[in-house]
Order: C-alpha cells, then sequence, then structure tokens
C-alpha cells in the first residue's frame, strides 16, 4: 500500500490530475460540462506528467541529487512516463483545435525552459529570484484555462479573462505554500523568493490576499449567474484549506506528502465539490 502511495505522488501522477481537473473545472464553468478523456483534458494529463518527470529527472543526473533520495527510488518509472507522456502528449496536442495549439506553445516552451537550463550560465528560469512563482502560476493558469477555452470554442470572451484571474490567484496561493517549505533552502542558495524577502508572516498575508481575490472573483460570477452557487462554495472552503496548510508550511517538520496529497490535493478537490 505504501508502494502504491509513493507511486502516485513520486511518479507525479497526482499532480497530473490536478492539472486535468483545472482543466475539467475550466470546462464544466463555462459549458456546463467537461470531458475528462476530450483532447485538451488528456493534454493537460500527460504534459504536466512530462514536465514534472523531466523536471526531476533534471535533478536526478544534472544536479546530482541522492539516488536514495524519494524521486531517485523510482527514476526508470519518471523515464518511462517522460518518454510515454511525451508521445501521447504530442498526439492530444495534434488533436486540438488549430487555435488552440497555438494558444498551448508559448506555455509549454516556457514550462520547458523553467526545468532545462537555456539561459546563459546553464541556468534554469526557476533559478531566477522573483521569477519562479509568477511564471509558474502563468503557466498554470494560461493553460488549464486559455487553452480549454479557446478548445471549447469560447475564445476570448469577457468571462474568460477574469476566470484567468481567478486562477492565477488560486495558483500563487499554492505556489507559495512550496516557496515557504523551501525557505530556508532558497535563503541559503540565495535565490530572493517572495518568502524570503517577506519572511513567512508577510508571505501567509501575500497568499491571503490572493486567495480574498480568487474568492471575490467567484462570488462576483455567482452574483451574475456565471458561476453554479457550488462553485462560490467550493472555491471559497478549498480556498480557506489552501490558507490553512499554507500558515503551517514554514515548518521544517511537515512530511512531504503534506504538500503533495495536501496543497496539491486541493485543486482536485475544488473541482470535485464543484460537480458533485
Amino acid at each position: 500500500m505504501i508502494a502504491f502511495v509513493q507511486v502516485i505522488f513520486y511518479g507525479n501522477y497526482w499532480i497530473a490530475l490536478a492539472a486535468l481537473c483545472m482543466t475539467c473545472q475550466t470546462q464544466y464553468l463555462l459549458t456546463g460540462h467537461y470531458g475528462v478523456a476530450s483532447p485538451v483534458a488528456l493534454f493537460l494529463f500527460f504534459g504536466t506528467l512530462f514536465i514534472y518527470s523531466a523536471h526531476r529527472l533534471y535533478g536526478l543526473y544534472a544536479l546530482s541529487l541522492p539516488k536514495d533520495s524519494p524521486y531517485g527510488k523510482f527514476a526508470f518509472l519518471l523515464k518511462i512516463n517522460a518518454g510515454v507522456a511525451a508521445i501521447a502528449g504530442a498526439l492530444c496536442w495534434f488533436q486540438l483545435p488549430e487555435t488552440a495549439r497555438w494558444q498551448a506553445l508559448a506555455p509549454c516552451a516556457l514550462a520547458l525552459a523553467y526545468i532545462l537550463p537555456v539561459m546563459p550560465g546553464r541556468r534554469r528560469l526557476r533559478e531566477i529570484a522573483m521569477l519562479k512563482i509568477f511564471l509558474l502560476t502563468a503557466c498554470w493558469a494560461w493553460l488549464t484555462v486559455i487553452v480549454p477555452a479557446v478548445a471549447g470554442g469560447m475564445g476570448w470572451s469577457t468571462v474568460v479573462p477574469v476566470m484567468l484571474l481567478e486562477r492565477a490567484a488560486f495558483i500563487f496561493a499554492i505556489a507559495l505554500g512550496f516557496d515557504l517549505r523551501d525557505r530556508q533552502r532558497d535563503q541559503e542558495a540565495g535565490l530572493a523568493t517572495l518568502p524570503v524577502k517577506l519572511g513567512v508572516r508577510g508571505a501567509v498575508l501575500c497568499a491571503a490576499g490572493s486567495l480574498l481575490l480568487t474568492g471575490g472573483i467567484a462570488w462576483l460570477f455567482t452574483s451574475a449567474n456565471i458561476y453554479p452557487a457550488a462553485a462560490f462554495y467550493s472555491i471559497g472552503l478549498s480556498g480557506l484549506c489552501v490558507l490553512v496548510l499554507i500558515s503551517r508550511s514554514g515548518r521544517s517538520s511537515l512530511s512531504p506528502y503534506y504538500f503533495l496529497f495536501g496543497l496539491d490535493g486541493l485543486m482536485i478537490l475544488q473541482f470535485l465539490l464543484i460537480i458533485l
């Protein structure tokens, strides 16, 4: 049982499922229905699986991370995931409408630059101090809102850009939790992330403001009958859970599953609460 749980999290299936759920949530809120097996949902699933697997493999081999680390134990699985997901993701990309394919290119290229050393001095975009969290937020929000919206024929309706802001604020708060976890390590490496600059209290307040924006947009959309009432309560509840988890993210004694299952899992929970 423990081995199975480790495969789900360290094989990056959980975070890939989160991307799929965020994509399906966009479909549901815009059209009233969603397709788990739709090309755009599967593209986000396999694309996320590839990016996160490639990211971990780069850490293991290029950065010489310990082979007995949790991801090191699943190095062979990560290689399989990266290869299969790259092929499956590419096939799904070709199944998207042409406009959606173009909308996906830029954030996918940025995601690759985030994990691979494309900058001078063999640096990755994630190693550029304040850029890290904003780049991650932008890629996640764009891919899980704009791409499925365009694929579903919604294009750039007045609702979609505001939904993009709502999703970005939610993802930003979750990403802050991970930066809080890594605060000490980033500080020692000289990487000036928001928690390093603002401190724990400042970062938590920043996350609270971001989640307040998320809830405010959800409330406006619900009041305008754009979102069902369940969406407002679900987004509000999941946002509250994010804030509770983030408030404890700076503690060094926390299990990795606190973040992998807890914070990442709230993207899945939010979608499930909306459709139930």
